[in-house]
């Protein structure tokens, strides 16, 4: 998630030994251009998750208490649907160009 000029993405996954499926979907954003198709698709899916996350006080409470803490404001939580609404697949580029560089990335493995 973009959100005044920071770019946010949190993955929670086992490294295994073999294919990092992390840095193949940055290599996937990074190269060939998203179709509108699959911008559509990735969007619902979006809006369904946020959807999920409202659905329990103790989610809401989380999802909540994670914008406070990540960007000091809850504008990333109510304004999330708005953002996903403008996004466009030059945009989902530009972005993943600029943030999602593999010589950037830091991978934090908890056991």
């Amino acid at each position: 998630m973009l959100f005044d000029d920071k770019f946010f993405l949190k993955l929670y996954r086992k490294l295994e030994d073999g294919v990092n499926p992390d840095v193949e979907v940055t290599r996937f954003l990074t190269g060939e251009p998203m179709t509108d198709e699959e911008l559509r698709r990735t969007i619902k899916k979006l809006k369904v998750g946020f959807a999920e996350t409202s659905e329990t006080v103790s989610s809401l409470a989380e999802t909540l208490g994670e914008a406070l803490t990540v960007t000091d404001s809850l504008d990333s939580y109510t304004q999330y649907l708005n953002i996903l609404s403008t996004l466009t697949t030059d945009e989902v580029k530009r972005v993943a160009h600029q943030y999602l560089s593999l010589d950037k990335a830091y991978i934090v493995v908890m056991t």
